[in-house]
Order: C-alpha cells, then structure tokens, then sequence
C-alpha cells in the first residue's frame, strides 16, 4: 500500500524488476503507486500474478512525463520487454516502452497466462521499422514462441491516448475459438510506420 520510488537519487527501488520481484512475493493490501524518475532503464521487466490485485487495488507504473522515462530493452531471444505472465490491474503511464532489438520476434509487452483488466495510457510504444514478421508493440497471444499458453490471454485491456511506432503490428490480440478474449479497447492511439496492421485482432485455433 502507498506510494513508492523508482530509480533516481535514494529510491525505494534502483529499477523495475526490483520492484516487480517484491510485488509478487508480498501481493498488495491496497493500491500502490510506483513514481518512475526520469532516466532510461535498460532491463526487461517480468511480472507475474499479484496475489491481492483488484479494481480497488490496483498497482500503476507512472514516468510522469512521456519524455522523462524510457523503459527499454535490446531483444535477443524473441522475449519482450515487459512480459505480464497472469498478471492482473497493472496501468502504465506516461512512458515510452521500446524494443530495439533486431531479432525475428521483438515485441515491447506481451500479455498471456490469463493478465486481465491491465492499461497501457499515455505511452510511445516503439519497435524498430521492418517488414520482419511478429515483430509487434503490445500483444496478447497463445503462441509466442518462448512460452505457450492456450486460450484468452488478457482481457478487458485498455490501451488508450498512445502513439506506436513501426513493426509488423501496433497491438495484436490473439485467443483461441474455445475462450475468447473479451472486453477490450483500443482509443484514441495513433500508428506510424506498421508493415502489415495497426491493429489485429483475432482467435486462433489451437
């Protein structure tokens, strides 16, 4: 519960990893607001269920300015940057979220393992230009090569007041014939410079 720091001079948590390590070995009380400083954080960012995550209790990522904070990471072994594994009421704002990596499958956030009622508002969700395939901003998805989960990957998604700029998709939602995903809303976002689609939504057999 509270208010606690990411990075900067003293901070509560140096990046965060660190403070997604704590999230998920401690679940939450009530809500929690992380403030991001300004800098530029190299890392790729694994969260997975929150025990104690609700409407009420909800755990934002906020850089407070979308030129202040980049979260970013470099893709060598098609993962992405942010990976919500069944995790649940997460907003991020005002950031950019990049992958700059070159691989085949570069993606900034996937979402899979059933990660619901998460928003992404006010961010520069960027991955290189190319007509390479799955290379892609924020996705949910059952079939991402590094790891399979079947059915409705995220619902009640709001991605909402972004810009996405270059790969092969903008957001990309995927489940399966047997359990859609349900509930989700793509608003006022603008995209540059997509090979194939903006947005791509669709169930995949499976």
């Amino acid at each position: 519960v509270g208010t606690y720091t990411i990075g900067g001079t003293n901070p509560d948590y140096v990046d965060f990893s660190s403070a997604a390590t704590d999230l998920v070995a401690c679940g939450v009380a009530g809500p929690v607001f992380f403030d991001v400083r300004p800098g530029t954080y190299a890392e790729q960012v694994t969260i997975g269920e929150i025990v104690g995550a609700s409407a009420t209790n909800t755990i934002t990522f906020d850089g407070g300015d979308t030129s202040a904070v980049t979260l970013t990471y470099a893709t060598a072994n098609d993962s992405p940057t942010v990976y919500l594994r069944g995790a649940d009421w997460l907003p991020f704002r005002n950031m950019p979220l990049e992958n700059t990596g070159v691989a085949d499958d570069v993606w900034v956030v996937v979402m899979n393992n059933g990660s619901d009622h998460n928003t992404f508002d006010s961010l520069r969700v960027k991955v290189p230009v190319t007509t390479s395939t799955d290379v892609m901003g924020i996705v949910a998805s059952n079939s991402i090569t590094f790891e399979t989960s079947s059915g409705n990957n995220a619902n009640y998604t709001t991605i909402q007041n972004s810009t996405f700029e270059g790969g092969e998709r903008g957001v990309s939602l995927y489940g399966n014939s047997a359990l859609y995903n349900v509930g989700n809303s793509v608003l006022n976002c603008v995209f540059v410079d997509q090979d194939d689609d903006g947005i791509f939504l669709q169930y995949q057999d499976s």
